[in-house]
């Protein structure tokens, strides 16, 4: 939001500020303040698709898009890219008005975008259409008076509530909501002796119960559609704070409303009997203009300030911001921060007002390990494509050679191919034989690689043609072992010493695409998936047949693409497959039904890497 013009209050006026100091008030112990790390930030301006570098308002909606608000206009951001939605008069669907000064999501998906001049605006995402909802004629101002929606709320019960503010005028009747019924913007009646005027801030806490503080004082909305003011205990002993008025206000899982000032002071407010405790950071940056406030998932809050983001941390009592020296990147202390807002991956977006949008994440700080021909404590060249552990822990890693990290010491020893095979191998895959014995699968065959000992040798397995290469060993449940190899699958049955050839019920196409198999994936109800980058295959173990998955339309629904890239078979037996360029997809084994997920759907990307399982929330 822009810089606000000042407006003159009386004490009376000023009331919401003056009685929330209590005579008996917590002053919050020294604060300890550590450091942001401005390396962690990412800038989006209007050359990645800004409609503008300042920003008014953020939010994040539930499919994980970010909505940013800003002075010339509104922008949906994917991760990827920004859509930009612009005022068209010949689509009566757009967006009306430019400069946005709020957001909010409310309970049915709808986007509520308070725009100036005196718009306010619904986005339908199932249509992908604004609707206007007119409102300015619900309350007097003077003819120049700029005015819009600065707040909006909604209730347990659903009801959504506007707060008007203006820049420059008192204006009453500032409360507005929405009539569901007859689809419109209405005046919210109060009694006689209640008078809502400019609203600063607005929010709801745990029970629905919305809270707003406006010029003229601090009140409350209870489920019952009933407004009433909000006053503490022993008002008459608190001293004059000299215009301080509350900028944001949020409420914590705890049922705790939190409110900073423009004075740089954060109130924390017991709502059971309306007591505070104050946290005023002393010392740091006295005149500093705190302008809004959001929380993360562990429950520490952030306030937008005129020199960046501040952290404070309810549990620990502790602050953090970025310090000065490490904000040369973007010349962070230049600018204020308009609008926070916490993304589902504990990503913080900070609108400022002059430099753009900023991402601010904890990245983990990671160790490389590298070639580099001048170190001889470095890993061999090539690719670093396959990764165990060791029995005591350290790594084994293959390049042109195995690589063995001992990550406590920070030691490396290398054993190059060249001593061992007669020239530069491709090692597919590594099999744990027993503790301490592997099998590196490669071009030249397989050899067996002995540790502690570090022995390399080329042996024979029993049953496979010494001109396969082995691509993987997979052992299963029913005490087999399985080799996949480029002239077919072989199996050692439980209690042999041999393989065998699987003689396989596919055609020669598909028993070909079968050769490249280098992961299996084991069911717990219908035997091994065999994931290709030409189709899914099944094995059972009743039929003891593969079959192939999804990739015939005469017979059923198939795959997005068949190219696989990751599975997952959930508690239920139902197998999830992320496809090259096919999105991910729900395959019911019961049915034979698939179900493809895009990013219609919310996916960032039709490439599906990799599939893991919440499994609190399976």
């Amino acid at each position: 939001m822009r810089p606000s013009k000042k407006i003159n209050m009386t004490a009376f006026q000023l009331k919401l500020f003056l009685w929330v100091i209590l005579v008996g008030m917590l002053l919050f112990g020294s604060p300890s303040f550590a450091q942001l790390n401005s390396n962690n930030l990412t800038l989006f301006t209007e050359k990645d698709g800004l409609p503008s570098t300042q920003i008014n308002k953020i939010i994040v909606d539930q499919f994980g898009y970010i909505w940013v608000g800003t002075i010339n206009g509104l922008a949906r951001f994917d991760g990827y890219s920004f859509k930009r939605f612009y005022e068209d008069p010949n689509n009566a669907g757009s967006i009306k008005g430019l400069n946005v000064w709020s957001l909010f999501e409310d309970s049915k998906g709808r986007i509520w975008v308070g725009t100036s001049p005196g718009k306010l605006n619904a986005y339908d995402p199932a249509t992908q259409l604004f609707r206007e909802y007119p409102f300015v004629d619900l309350f007097e101002y003077d003819v120049n008076v700029e005015k819009g929606i600065w707040q909006i709320a909604e209730d347990k019960n659903g009801r959504i509530y506007f707060g008007v503010g203006t820049w420059g005028q008192e204006i009453s009747d500032a409360l507005l909501y929405l009539d569901e019924e007859e689809e419109k913007i209405k005046r919210f009646e109060t009694a006689e002796d209640i008078i809502v005027k400019n609203i600063w801030g607005m929010t709801s806490d745990q029970e629905g119960v919305i809270w707003i503080n406006s010029f003229s004082g601090f009140f409350k909305i209870n489920q019952g559609n009933k407004i009433e003011e909000v006053i503490p205990k022993n008002v008459s002993n608190m001293p004059d704070l000299n215009n301080e008025i509350g900028t944001g206000m949020i409420s914590d899982r705890e049922g705790y409303l939190w409110i900073i000032s423009n004075f740089g002071r954060l109130f924390k407010l017991n709502v059971e009997n309306a007591e505070y405790e104050i946290f005023s950071p002393i010392g740091i940056l006295e005149e500093n203009f705190w302008n809004s406030l959001t929380k993360d998932a562990d429950g520490n809050l952030w306030m937008a300030t005129n020199y960046g983001p501040f952290l404070y941390s309810p549990a620990q009592n502790s602050v953090v911001y970025f310090k000065e020296d490490l904000s040369d990147k973007f010349g962070f202390r230049g600018d204020a921060v308009n609008t926070l807002a916490v993304d589902q991956f504990g990503g913080v977006w900070a609108g400022t007002r002059v430099m753009g949008l900023l991402r601010y994440e904890e990245r983990s700080i990671f160790k490389s390990y590298t070639f580099k021909n001048e170190d001889p404590n470095s890993i061999l060249s090539g690719w670093a494509d396959n990764i165990v552990e060791l029995p005591d822990g350290k790594l084994l890693v293959t390049s042109s050679g195995l690589n063995i990290i001992d990550l406590q010491n920070n030691e490396i020893e290398s054993l190059p191919y060249n001593n061992y095979f007669p020239s530069l191998p491709r090692v597919f895959s590594i099999s744990e034989v027993s503790p301490g014995d592997y099998y590196l699968n490669s071009t030249f065959g397989v050899y067996q690689f002995s540790y502690p000992e570090k022995t390399i040798k080329k042996i024979s397995i029993p049953g496979i043609p010494e001109s396969n290469w082995v691509n993987s060993f997979f052992n299963d449940s029913q005490g087999n072992q399985w080799a996949f190899t480029n002239g077919g699958i072989y199996i050692r049955k439980s209690g042999t010493g041999s393989f065998s050839r699987l003689k396989l019920d596919l055609s020669a196409d598909d028993e070909k695409r079968l050769h490249s198999i280098v992961r299996v994936y084991e069911s717990e109800k219908y035997g091994l998936w065999l994931p290709t980058d030409d189709r899914l295959f099944l094995y059972d173990y009743t039929t003891r047949q593969f079959r192939s998955i999804g990739h015939d339309k005469a017979k059923g629904d198939i795959l997005g693409t068949q190219d696989i890239n990751s599975f997952y078979e959930d508690t239920n037996g139902i197998a999830w497959v992320g496809a090259w360029q096919g999105g991910l997809n729900r395959f019911d084994v019961a049915t034979g039904k698939i179900k493809t997920y895009t990013v219609n759907d919310g996916l960032p990307s039709m490439s599906i890497q990799s599939i893991i399982a919440d499994e609190e929330n399976e």
